[in-house]
């Protein structure tokens, strides 16, 4: 890597603004398609305008902030390329704003999108017809594809608000919502379940989704949802394009970076899981660590600077660390791990690295320390990974990297182990070294101790994505003017078939079904078909309708129930479900996401919210080891259970003893009856 600019290929734009205009015009136009689909997929649902504007807007401005900055600065500066995508993630991360200013600032995203869009149309004037057309196709499909690809999952979906008051989604949409409920509404990372014990594991990214919400007044089952689709992926696309951009050693055409970057991304999606889309806390790891990529790039390619340059880039080195630890503990580790060994190459045994790797090495441990999820149990079991078929799949993480290894190894030379040690010794290609390393260091947990599928491809699977900027490394344009139009043609071919081959396969199986849209549809005019005297047509089932259409159902009475009781008294206010209230303990299907259902859908903490003893519910991870045997509903005399209450700073206390007599709820107030 030279860590200046790539040089210019022939017939492409000049100008490295060109390629982030185009870059934030095409992931703009994903994120506007992504909305018309939600709205689309949601027509008679209510769909909060503020929150999807808000999502698009704070998208716009991420992706073309470099505009915003002075163009005396970018005429000048040699910095450009690891400046811009960390503008990008400053803007992106802006709504966090909210608990310092408030939420006024909510109206100022639309002009400045505006304004950052209006600046870079000189650069967008040499847009080509080719290019344009390219924007026009393939940006919609994107956006199709990802939208239909996600949603099935049934995690924080496009049905998710309603199908959490019918007890339907995922334990870890429960889990996500509850804690940004939490935040939003307390200020504190916690599940809820017996008051608002702290619980830090991934609170950034939980914390994000909290300050979208609260930014526009809505709850994290819809901030959720809408900021993930609209905002969310578009970003993480934006920034693996940035990353591809920088990497790269010689100019590409933006179509291309695109074509190649998608098309490794729509493979390791056919093969592998589907992670970096349904876990909101990986997802914008990995969205981080791309943004955060061009300075690692840089640090590599420029070693010799001036001491305050060098500085700066080592502080914003190591504050990647903390960012990365609070959104994603393993991106994070992996991040440290190859940003220390970097400085090792760079730097040998010198007194800068003496100081500088072991207070990398702190500061992670301090991460972990604060974020990680004490549930978690590390039982070395060596292999295991090799004793599952799905697991075996993982390995498709390594087909990026070792096309990486093999363009280096032409492009370098190295065809022997003499090779190997003179590149190793004259330290030309730090980054694949940094590039073996988090493989390694990737694939060693999942290789060595019983973890769960899931999180173990957390760490297996972010050396796919240090590897796809690479790519743009060790390859140039001519390593493909040798193939004719016919060839380019058959390659495209069979990217294509690699997820319809694989379509009966364990991960992406059932996926691209738009019966998964029709079929809750259809259950919601199935409820309608119940009560013939509603007036509106069969796809307006939303607001004054939806409640009666649900409201047989357990979920939405509860939840009503808990919100008339907490109407304007939020604050030092909790929830007590006796476990005589069967109904209420049954409402989710999933009886260890059962306790979380209070704190997601109204966000009001529960007291004694574990499920009784008598349901022999398995609570595992999620925050529950967290809590005390006692923690369990049981039966409790008023005054027991305010003692319990004061403790956690509650003050009032409904106890739902029943969810269809109104009249047998009571809410306490512990100031009274309590001394």
């Amino acid at each position: 890597m030279s860590g200046t600019e790539p040089k210019t290929g022939a017939g492409a734009p000049q100008s490295l603004e060109f390629y982030l205009a185009y870059s934030g015009l095409f992931f703009l136009t994903m994120s506007l398609v992504m909305a018309a689909l939600m709205l689309f997929a949601r027509r008679g649902l209510y769909t909060p305008p503020l929150l999807v504007m808000t999502s698009a807007s704070l998208l716009a401005c991420a992706a073309f902030v470099p505009f915003l900055l002075p163009q005396n600065w970018r005429d000048k500066t040699a910095d450009r390329c690891f400046v811009y995508p960390l503008a990008s993630l400053a803007m992106l991360a802006s709504p966090l704003l909210v608990w310092v200013w408030g939420s006024w600032f909510v109206y100022l995203y639309p002009p400045l999108a505006l304004l950052a869009i209006f600046r870079s149309f000189r650069f967008l004037k040499k847009i080509r017809r080719g290019e344009l057309l390219f924007l026009v196709i393939v940006a919609p499909l994107l956006s199709i594809y990802v939208f239909l690809y996600f949603n099935p999952w049934n995690y924080a979906g496009v049905y998710a608000p309603e199908k959490a008051l019918l007890g339907i989604v995922r334990k870890d949409t429960y889990y996500a919502t509850s804690i940004a409920y939490m935040l939003q509404n307390f200020r504190v990372g916690s599940i809820g379940v017996d008051g608002l014990l702290r619980h830090h594991y991934h609170i950034g990214s939980h914390f994000w989704f909290a300050s979208l919400g609260k930014l526009t007044g809505q709850p994290p089952l819809f901030s959720y949802p809408i900021g993930l689709m609209v905002a969310g992926m578009p970003a993480q696309f934006l920034a693996l394009v940035l990353a591809c951009i920088c990497a790269a050693r010689n100019r590409w055409k933006i179509t291309t970076y695109l074509a190649i970057a998608l098309s490794l991304v729509f493979i390791m999606d056919a093969l592998g899981r589907p992670s970096h889309y349904v876990s909101e806390s990986y997802g914008l790891g990995i969205t981080a660590f791309l943004f955060f990529l061009p300075l690692l790039f840089d640090i590599i390619s420029r070693p010799k600077r001036t001491t305050p340059e060098d500085l700066t880039r080592l502080l914003l080195a190591a504050a990647a660390v903390l960012v990365l630890g609070a959104l994603k503990i393993s991106v994070s580790l992996l991040w440290a791990a190859g940003l220390a060994w970097a400085l090792f190459r760079l730097y040998g045994f010198s007194r800068k690295n003496l100081a500088t790797v072991p207070a990398i090495a702190l500061l992670w441990f301090a991460v972990f320390w604060i974020y990680h999820d004490p549930g978690k149990k590390f039982i070395i079991v060596p292999f295991k990974f090799f004793m599952s078929h799905p697991r075996l799949l993982f390995l498709a993480c390594f087909l990026v990297p070792l096309l990486v290894l093999a363009s280096a190894s032409l492009k370098l030379r190295i065809f022997g182990a003499g090779d190997l040690i003179a590149a190793f010794r004259a330290r030309t290609a730090i980054e694949l070294e940094v590039l073996l390393l988090v493989c390694v260091a990737g694939a060693l947990p999942a290789l060595l101790l019983w973890l769960s599928i899931a999180w173990a491809w957390f760490f297996f699977n972010v050396c796919q994505w240090l590897a796809t900027p690479l790519v743009f490394a060790y390859l140039s344009p001519e390593s493909f003017r040798g193939l004719t139009h016919k060839a380019l043609a058959s390659i495209a071919c069979l990217l294509l078939l690699v997820p319809v081959c694989y379509k009966t396969g364990v991960h992406v199986g059932g996926l691209f079904d738009l019966r998964y849209f029709t079929k809750f549809r259809a259950s919601l005019r199935g409820m309608k078909k119940t009560h013939p005297r509603m007036e509106a047509d069969s796809w307006s089932i939303y607001g004054p309708n939806l409640g009666s259409l649900l409201k047989d159902y357990p979920g939405y009475k509860a939840c009503i129930l808990i919100r008339k009781a907490a109407a304007g008294k939020n604050k030092g206010f909790a929830v007590y479900v006796p476990p005589s209230n069967t109904r209420f303990w049954q409402i989710v299907k999933n009886c260890s996401a059962q306790p979380m259902f209070v704190p997601s859908v109204t966000g009001v903490p529960m007291l004694f919210g574990l499920p009784p003893l008598s349901m022999n519910c398995k609570l595992e991870f999620y925050g529950y080891p967290d809590y005390s045997p006692d923690a369990h509903s049981h039966e409790v005399g008023h005054d027991s259970l305010c003692r319990h209450a004061l403790a956690r700073n509650i003050q009032k206390v409904l106890v739902l003893r029943s969810l269809e007599d109104e009249t047998g709820n009571q809410v306490l107030d512990c100031r009274e009856i309590t001394p």
